[in-house]
């Protein structure tokens, strides 16, 4: 896991690579289950004990996420409301985003 600003395998780049191509082509895959089977190829190779690694792979991702959605110009506020409740699929991040501006709009909100 890249800490830090030390990322010697480019890792933040390549995450932030398959959020974008997810996003932009709306391919609909669970980034929970891309961790679980991420977590197949890592698992026992040395010996270290694994327990919390996919929480950390999650929190590792949401950041990234965050990030690509500011650059995009969605508020800060509307990126937090939307990746605090999940950002498991990111078509659907997506989805709740453009829900959360159009509800915005209305008188009272």
């Amino acid at each position: 896991m890249p800490t830090g600003t030390a990322d010697p395998f480019g890792l933040r780049r390549q995450a932030l690579g398959i959020i974008r191509i997810t996003v932009e082509k709306k391919y609909p895959f669970s980034l929970r289950e891309l961790i679980e089977e991420s977590e197949k190829t890592v698992e026992g190779e040395d010996g270290a004990d694994r327990r919390g690694s996919k929480k950390r792979r999650s929190r590792f991702l949401s950041s990234p996420i965050s990030n690509f959605l500011l650059e995009r110009r969605v508020p800060f506020d509307v990126t937090e409301a939307v990746l605090t409740v999940s950002f498991d699929e990111l078509p659907d991040v997506q989805g709740r985003i453009d829900a959360l501006q159009k509800a915005r709009e209305w008188e009272g909100f």
